[in-house]
């Protein structure tokens, strides 16, 4: 990871909140009603995610992958590492969580989910979470944590993924978002 971000470092991040759209406006995080999950590669999304989780109060939960992906599996400039394997095909990016399901799910109104770009969508371990979860009645917001590109479509692409929900436009942090970017994000709610 250090030789990537080496190498991306440097790179223009492209990340934005869609110009006139507001993440919905008044949004009451209750502690109790709010949760944040999220996977992370490299630590970046994990920062994020704990970020928002200790300014609202709310519960944290990190997917875990059953087998978890190494160093050398996320070096993305070696087309033999997992991650290029499972870009590549397809088939292979179907990542079983330990923890797919979430205790106490139903008491959450409000799901922050938050996720690296990879390959300009949201890293696919995330994928089994929204498969496997039912968001009806619940407002989700994305996040995700960028190298380089921006958020894309990864928003929309997890809802289509989702059963229910009313899914937010998502944001996209840069490599390392900062405590100050946090709190003038959620304070747009």
């Amino acid at each position: 990871m250090k030789k990537l971000s080496k190498i991306m470092a440097g790179a223009l991040v492209m990340c934005s909140f869609a110009a006139g759209e507001s993440a919905a406006g008044n949004i009451k995080f209750e502690p109790q009603k709010t949760l944040v999950v999220y996977f992370s590669a490299g630590g970046n999304t994990a920062r994020a995610a704990n970020l928002i989780s200790q300014n609202l109060g709310a519960k944290i939960v990190e997917l875990k992958p059953v087998q978890p992906y190494t160093n050398a599996d996320l070096n993305y400039n070696d087309p033999k590492s997992r991650v290029s394997r499972e870009h590549d095909d397809t088939s292979l990016r179907k990542v079983s969580l330990a923890n797919a399901k979430i205790e106490g799910w139903e008491n959450y109104d409000v799901v922050f989910v938050g996720y690296p770009i990879w390959w300009h969508d949201a890293a696919w371990p995330v994928d089994e979470f929204i498969k496997n979860n039912d968001f009806n009645g619940k407002k989700v917001i994305p996040f995700c944590t960028v190298y380089s590109s921006g958020l894309e479509n990864s928003d929309k692409n997890l809802a289509k993924k989702a059963n229910g929900g009313e899914w937010l436009a998502g944001k996209c942090f840069g490599e390392r978002p900062s405590e100050k970017e946090i709190k003038e994000w959620l304070a747009k709610f």
